[in-house]
């Protein structure tokens, strides 16, 4: 079992436990507000959520084919060509960045790519 895997089961059982306790509607609204906002940083990004961030960096639509993040570049000589930002190699499992990219987003990557490895 992955890390994320046992910080998520871990928070599920935080969950519960604090909806359970008898607090007032205010106090119990925040916590459970904190926690949602807790889940949501131990949650991995999704593919769709990648693309999106990846697209304001690059400034053009980024695709995800199930391993690699890329986007369409078109060429003047070479019709339209596929651009990749970063692929996924199965055997050593390991990223490869083909574009230069800020630490935030690397972090995001590697997140979504950890995911794909607990399913």
């Amino acid at each position: 079992m992955s890390r994320v895997s046992k910080e998520l089961e871990a928070f599920d059982r935080v969950w519960e436990d604090c909806s359970k306790l008898d607090l007032d509607y205010v106090s119990k609204h925040n916590l459970m507000d904190d926690l949602r906002e807790i889940k949501k940083a131990l949650t991995p990004p999704t593919a769709d959520e990648v693309c999106e961030v990846l697209s304001k960096k690059v400034k053009r639509p980024v695709k995800f084919d199930g391993d690699n993040f890329y986007y369409i570049e078109q060429r003047q000589y070479y019709d339209e060509c596929d651009e990749i930002i970063c692929g996924w190699s199965y055997s050593p499992k390991e990223l490869s960045f083909e574009t230069d990219l800020p630490p935030r987003l690397i972090t995001l990557i590697g997140r979504f790519y950890e995911g794909l490895e607990e399913k």
